[in-house]
């Protein structure tokens, strides 16, 4: 249900032909809902798809529900639902996963981040990586020699692993600026962990985003909109559903989003 009323709102978005996607990286984000709890980690597959002039990292569950609202788009929105439904029931995204970063190339500092709240957002970040490469710390992930390289971003000290070998500067979600791809990114508390599992080539598919309106907001204004997103999530399900088999849903729901307090950016 939960579901349900967080993807009605964006079947009637319209999706913009930007570039073409020539290789998508495939990442498991593993990370802590709760602060502190080693107890409360979860995963989410995701994906970054790299263009000629632009990259889109987003879940792999996001991607794939993009696809069909593009393809349904020309219809009535009521009669789309009823179509994409069908096929994406039984999955899900987690809430700290469901945005789109959007990295413009060749400079990439300039990242967008797009989201539906109860409004649709879009952040507008100019984010300079002050990298720390080790040149002396080396590794190797799945079979990449990796070197070190070490940053500081949204209240987090991170440590990432990069491989020259693959000429791409980029990596999960806004990081990117290393001289090679990033194959594992990992905040020094273990909280929030990418890390690269496996890559496509030669895909040649086009690449959309929603266009239309969208209230621009800075990073920290986009971080406080989740969270009051996610406390009034209890409250929606509340007054979408009439009736419900389950008399302890919304207080259960509010246990649920309270116990998310871990965002991946701390202001």
């Amino acid at each position: 249900m939960l579901f349900i009323i967080s993807l009605t709102p964006i079947v009637a978005q319209e999706y913009t032909l930007i570039d073409t996607v020539r290789q998508i990286l495939y990442y498991d984000y593993n990370f802590n809902e709760t602060a502190g709890e080693c107890e409360s980690i979860r995963r989410q597959q995701m994906q970054l798809e790299i263009g000629d002039k632009y990259s889109l990292f987003l879940s792999i569950r996001n991607a794939y529900t993009d696809s069909l609202l593009v393809s349904y788009q020309h219809l009535p929105p009521k009669e789309a639902f009823g179509k994409i439904w069908p096929m994406i029931m039984g999955m899900d995204s987690h809430i700290y996963a469901r945005h789109t970063v959007l990295k413009k190339y060749p400079n990439r500092n300039k990242i967008s981040v797009f989201a539906h709240f109860s409004t649709p957002y879009q952040s507008v970040e100019d984010v300079n990586f002050n990298w720390q490469i080790h040149a002396n710390r080396d590794t190797t992930i799945i079979e990449l020699r990796c070197l070190m390289a070490t940053t500081t971003y949204g209240g987090r000290d991170y440590v990432a692993w990069f491989a020259s070998d693959i000429p791409i500067s980029d990596g999960p979600y806004k990081f990117c600026g290393l001289p090679g791809i990033i194959v594992r990114i990992a905040d020094t508390e273990n909280e929030h962990v990418f890390e690269l599992q496996g890559a496509k080539y030669d895909i040649n598919k086009p690449m959309y985003i929603v266009q239309g309106a969208r209230q621009k907001i800075t990073t920290k204004e986009f971080v406080r909109a989740f969270y009051d997103n996610n406390a009034s999530i209890a409250k929606r399900f509340e007054e979408s559903v009439i009736e419900t088999s389950d008399p302890n849903a919304v207080a259960r729901i509010e246990r649920q989003t309270k116990r998310r307090n871990n965002y991946i950016e701390r202001y």
